[in-house]
């Protein structure tokens, strides 16, 4: 019911519900620091968590800022139909392909947009996006954005995450909390 759909910003507090209920609006809430929120095995050790949210950023397309997900694990960058729309590019219909999810399933993409600018924290990188009919996301950078912006990912126990991109034209990085 409470659970976050986006990794949390570094800087941003972090608080729990002291008594457990979430119901009453008075109700008085603590501070803590990220040992307390994680999970602790019988002996007392650290643990990692079950599960973490994605990394989240925000990127602009032709002036729109659009939620995106970094994923090390796909093969392609790939935008939902409506977003597509939304942007006006023109999509290249013989670069359609098919994508297998991670449940094995296979779905066919309408086609690419050829060497998208994407600007994020005011770096631009040019990539290929496959457009995907009634995608659940936005927008999905994967592994050959992950390499032409040279990621790098900082994880924290906290389940904080850092992300460190770098423009291959003018060499310059930024970090992203």
């Amino acid at each position: 019911k409470y659970t976050r759909t986006r990794r949390t910003p570094v800087g941003e507090v972090h608080l729990i519900d002291v008594d457990g209920d979430m119901e009453d609006v008075n109700d008085v809430f603590q501070v803590v620091d990220w040992e307390q929120r994680l999970p602790r095995t019988a002996s007392g050790d650290l643990a990692a968590h079950d599960s973490l949210p994605l990394m989240v950023i925000t990127a602009s397309i032709e002036n729109n800022a659009i939620e995106t997900i970094i994923d090390t694990g796909s093969t392609i960058c790939c935008m939902s139909d409506r977003v597509w729309k939304k942007i006006g590019c023109p999509v290249y219909t013989e670069k359609a392909t098919n994508m297998r999810d991670a449940n094995g399933n296979v779905a066919g993409t309408l086609g690419a947009v050829l060497d998208q600018a994407i600007v994020i924290g005011g770096l631009k990188f040019y990539t290929t996006i496959h457009v995907v009919p009634n995608a659940p996301f936005s927008l999905i950078l994967g592994t050959p954005f992950c390499a032409i912006a040279s990621i790098e990912i900082s994880y924290r126990p906290s389940s904080e995450m850092v992300v460190k991109i770098t423009d291959p034209n003018t060499e310059k990085s930024v970090l992203i909390p």
